[in-house]
Formats: C-alpha cells, sequence, structure tokens
C-alpha cells in the first residue's frame, strides 16, 4: 500500500505549508517564456521551472532563493508510481553521474545544489535518469530544457531589478502518479502576471565574454589591476550597441579594453515588452581585472635581494 496521499514539493522557502491554489493565480500559468512541457514562475525573490510530465505534474523543478545555491528537486517515484526504498540515489545526464540524497525536508525527493557543472548538464543535456541502489528508477526527457533555463535566467533577471508580486504558494502538493488527486474549491484566480516593462536583457554565456587571456599585455607588465563598471545598450537583436564606462579602474587602457571586448563578444536574449516583442534594453555589470598570481609571484622574486647584495 503506498504510504500517504501526496507527495509535497518545495517550491519556495521551506516555510509553513499552504494548500495549493490558495493565493493568486494557478500554478500552471508561465510567466517568463519557457518552452512547451516546461512552467517558469517566480515570487517576491524567488524563482522556478518546471518539467511537467505525462500526468500534467512536475516530474523536476529547479528552484532559487536568495542567499542559497540554485535547487534541483526531484520525486523519488518510479516508473509505477510507487515510493522508493532504495539507500542510495544518483541523477545520470547523458551517461554524466552525480550522486544525490533523498532530502531530510521533502517526502520522498530529492534535494540537490545546482553547481555551474549541474546547471551546464541541465541546459545541453537530452535525458536524466534517477536512479536507486543503481537501479533506474524512472527517465525524464530534457527536451527544451536550454529555453526553459534562458525562462529562468530570464525570472532571476527580473528579480535583480527587485521583488517580484508575492502570489505563488509557498508549498505545492503533488499527487503520485495514478492516485486520485483532491480537487479544492472553485476559487477566484488573479490575471497572469506581466511585468509592467516586459522582460529585461539576459545574457548568455557571460563567464566567455572575458577571461585571463584578454588581459593586456602592457596591463600585466604594469601591474594594473581593478574593477571597471559598465552600461551597455542592447538592441532588439540583442546585440551591444554601445557601451559606457560607469566606475573605472583607475587605468584608461583597462577601461577602454573592457568596452572593446564587451562591444565584439557580448550576446543577449533580447527584452522584450510587455506583449512579448523583442526591443532595446540595457545591461549594467561589473569587470574586474585581477592579476594572476603567478605574474605577482615574479614581481615578488625579482623585487628580493640576494645574497651578496
Amino acid at each position: 500500500m503506498r504510504a500517504g496521499l501526496f507527495l509535497t514539493i518545495l517550491v519556495a522557502g521551506l516555510a509553513t505549508a499552504q494548500p495549493a491554489h490558495a493565493q493568486g493565480e494557478p500554478h500552471h500559468t508561465d510567466k517568463f517564456g519557457a518552452p512547451a512541457g516546461w512552467i517558469s514562475g517566480g515570487y517576491d525573490r524567488s524563482c522556478y521551472i518546471e518539467r511537467i510530465g505525462e500526468t500534467d505534474l512536475p516530474d523536476l523543478v529547479l528552484h532559487s532563493e536568495p542567499g542559497l545555491a540554485n535547487q534541483l528537486i526531484l520525486p523519488l517515484f518510479d516508473a509505477a508510481g510507487e515510493p522508493s526504498n532504495a539507500d542510495r540515489f544518483a541523477i545520470r545526464i547523458d551517461g554524466d553521474t552525480t550522486p544525490v540524497q533523498r532530502s531530510p525536508l521533502i517526502a520522498s525527493s530529492v534535494l540537490h545544489a545546482v553547481d555551474d557543472r549541474l546547471d551546464r548538464k541541465l541546459r545541453t543535456g537530452t535525458e536524466l535518469t534517477i536512479l536507486g541502489d543503481g537501479n533506474v528508477l524512472r527517465s525524464i526527457s530534457l527536451k527544451g530544457s536550454a529555453a526553459a533555463m534562458r525562462a529562468f535566467d530570464r525570472c532571476l533577471a527580473a528579480v535583480a531589478e527587485g521583488p517580484l508580486p508575492p502570489t505563488m504558494p509557498l508549498l505545492q502538493t503533488i499527487p503520485p502518479p495514478r492516485m486520485l488527486a483532491i480537487t479544492p474549491p472553485p476559487i477566484a484566480t488573479a490575471p497572469p502576471m506581466r511585468l509592467a516593462a516586459g522582460y529585461p536583457a539576459v545574457p548568455i554565456d557571460r563567464e566567455s565574454w572575458i577571461t585571463i587571456d584578454d588581459y593586456p599585455a602592457s596591463a600585466l607588465r604594469q601591474l594594473q589591476e581593478g574593477p571597471v563598471g559598465v552600461s551597455m545598450q542592447i538592441d532588439s537583436l540583442g546585440r551591444v550597441e554601445q557601451c559606457e564606462i560607469r566606475s573605472s579602474s583607475g587605468y584608461a587602457q583597462l577601461d577602454d579594453w573592457t568596452c572593446r571586448i564587451l562591444t565584439r563578444r557580448a550576446t543577449f536574449d533580447p527584452a522584450t515588452d510587455d506583449n512579448g516583442n523583442p526591443q532595446a534594453g540595457s545591461y549594467a555589470t561589473v569587470v574586474r581585472w585581477v592579476l594572476p598570481p603567478d605574474i605577482l609571484e615574479e614581481e615578488d622574486e625579482e623585487g628580493e635581494p640576494t645574497c651578496g647584495d
């Protein structure tokens, strides 16, 4: 006999439980342009995306919470809908396996912090398989995950501009497959949320824009380093039209070089208006030029007095 009627999946805060649909709009309202088979949304300072399974319920949830790493939430049910009694769990994405643990906070679920490596796998993978004691529990298609993760990024960019309306339920209750769901009484729902000015531009592969290999040789020789604050104007195709220095590193060549590289390399998912049409936008960031440790070590060695001096 199955244990319990509902699987409780965390969608925000690990806070006091409230019934799904207790506040605001229906849960399955996409807000940040996720593709078919996915749902994206946010509330206050948090964001989430869900992969909707064959039962129209989430197969997985990716959730952000201020001050914490993004969390991947996976129900531990097998293909027949039975909760797993396994002791050891792992997830495998296209042959790459990551050990995970059963959550002590969420019944019959994995709660796993998403590092950069797993983030890339979620964006580029085709299938996620959940393993229990080395056996396959079930597999989840990641079709559309790249676009879903971009929707997640759009939510994070919106949150960076300020808190979203706190209209989402704190907890979502989800029945296991093939179980009878309790239907809540009809309630009035709010219309789908739209940000007044649409969605801001979202950077694409920001980590690759500037690397240590781009450090100007003359700046290395002169031991120049420091943060450069920039503001970029982005056109409706996601390209940089203009780059301006907002705060200087104190070195003109680092400032100038920063804008030259960003104008050439930085790309974005363009901003959209409240109807979803691409439009021009802006993006501000700080590039921190930090001297490589080996450069500093060489300088120390050259300045060190030798025996006989």
